[in-house]
């Protein structure tokens, strides 16, 4: 099959690099980050040799690469991924386009863990929940992930009264679009909790 294109399904297809991309996905879903890693390469070679360097295959590859990434550990590597993925995001889609809120959300993670990156990681969590806000409501799950990752970070700056702010809304917005007893609520009550203990209101 060429679809037209006089290329042959093989070492430089698109449909071929689909495949590899799948199947490396369910190495890295057994954590066989060895056996991945040079498959998801391969993908994004291939895609970026047949689309060029902006391509939203490229962006996907490039994403797919920064979650293997941060799942083994490897934060620097994965944080270029996604610097490098968001770009192409951005001009593929325009820069208020709420898809890019799970990299900067990511990316934000990454960085607010590390001294030296934690002050770039306001205005990208802060961004995310702007473009959730604006496409998807003030009472969406996607934006309270934005708001727990935005507390969570004022807390680790000691911002206490800003992380209070931010985690009460997070808080409330959680518990009424997934339920008291969901995963994601316990774990903004947890974050919700070092904050007050951190304002001695035991």
């Amino acid at each position: 099959r060429n679809g037209g294109s006089g290329k042959t399904l093989g070492g430089e297809h698109p449909d071929y690099a689909n495949a590899l991309e799948s199947l490396a996905l369910c190495y890295e879903a057994r954590h066989d980050f060895a056996s991945a890693e040079p498959l998801l390469q391969r993908v994004l070679d291939i895609r970026t040799q047949v689309f060029g360097p902006e391509h939203r295959d490229v962006a996907s590859s490039l994403d797919n690469l920064a979650a293997m990434k941060r799942a083994e550990g490897n934060s620097d590597e994965a944080a270029a991924f996604y610097e490098r993925a968001i770009k192409i995001w951005e001009k593929v889609l325009g820069p208020d386009d709420p898809y890019l809120a799970p990299d900067l959300n990511n990316l934000g993670a990454i960085y607010e863990v590390r001294k030296d990156k934690a002050a770039q990681a306001e205005p990208l969590f802060i961004r995310a929940a702007a473009l959730d806000e604006k496409a998807l409501g003030a009472q969406s799950p996607e934006l309270g992930s934005d708001l727990n990752n935005l507390g969570l970070l004022y807390f680790l700056l000691r911002r206490y009264p800003e992380a209070q702010t931010i985690l009460e809304r997070a808080l409330n917005i959680r518990t009424k679009a997934l339920g008291a007893d969901d995963p994601s609520v316990a774990e903004t009550l947890d974050n919700y909790t070092l904050v007050l203990t951190a304002l001695h209101r035991e």
